[in-house]
């Protein structure tokens, strides 16, 4: 009777899906001192019954809950690195973007002194702080995020790699977001082209490229073309 009742932060539906947020940290507290560490099934990640992430407000208290047990470890120990990046993800998802942005920041930090900057823990955390910028409305400071990314990625992982088209998406997404729908319209073409070639029409992000192509003609009111494309 006592406690936040949260709802539905798995795969699991029914009365089975509800639990307190205090019996979760339990749960996953007393899995992870039975494996002995946090590897491998991840209990403040994963359901132990559906296998499923969590997900939504049980996802963020389970967050907090790690990151407060890794304070004392060092700053540099992956599995404190781990928890604030889901911790991060859980802030962003709950919309509290500049909450997650001084976390995700945080640990960006910490894989450029761990990896370097051309590692992909350390780029994967680059691209989360772009789109983090990029959902607060700082287009600007997201799109050289991403170009600086680009740059490392066409250099280590060449134009073509999956990474680096994903973060050429990113950059003309800015620039949509900011209405500069030419822009965009050039660098979507450019990489549908790519995509095309290199992953095939019918791959997600070949189609989701597309439909960006195409919004970016609707907004120059280009109907016939935006159609053709949609």
């Amino acid at each position: 009777e006592e406690g936040n009742l949260l709802a539905l932060g798995c795969g699991c539906r029914g009365s089975v899906g509800m639990v307190h947020e205090a019996c979760a940290i339990k749960a996953a507290a007393a899995q992870q001192e039975r494996q002995g560490t946090w590897a491998g099934k991840h209990p403040w990640q994963l359901c132990s019954t559906c296998r499923l992430p969590y997900t939504g407000a049980l996802k963020l208290a389970l967050a907090q809950e790690w990151c407060r047990r890794c304070e004392p470890l060092d700053r540099q120990d992956m599995q404190r690195f781990a928890a604030r990046t889901m911790l991060g993800n859980a802030l962003s998802a709950a919309g509290r973007l500049a909450e997650a942005e001084v976390v995700v920041r945080d640990n960006l930090h910490v894989c450029n002194e761990l990896h370097g900057n051309e590692h992909r823990h350390t780029l994967g955390t680059n691209l989360n702080l772009g789109l983090l910028l990029d959902g607060q409305g700082k287009h600007d400071e997201a799109a050289s995020e991403y170009t600086r990314i680009i740059d490392i990625q066409t250099r280590v992982l060449g134009a073509e790699h999956r990474d680096t088209l994903n973060t050429a998406m990113q950059l003309a997404g800015s620039d949509l977001s900011r209405g500069r729908n030419a822009q965009a319209e050039q660098k979507y073409r450019d990489i549908l082209k790519l995509q095309e070639s290199c992953l095939g029409a019918d791959d997600q992000m070949t189609l989701t490229c597309g439909m960006n192509l195409a919004s970016s003609l609707l907004n120059q009111a280009r109907y016939d073309e935006a159609e053709k494309a949609y």
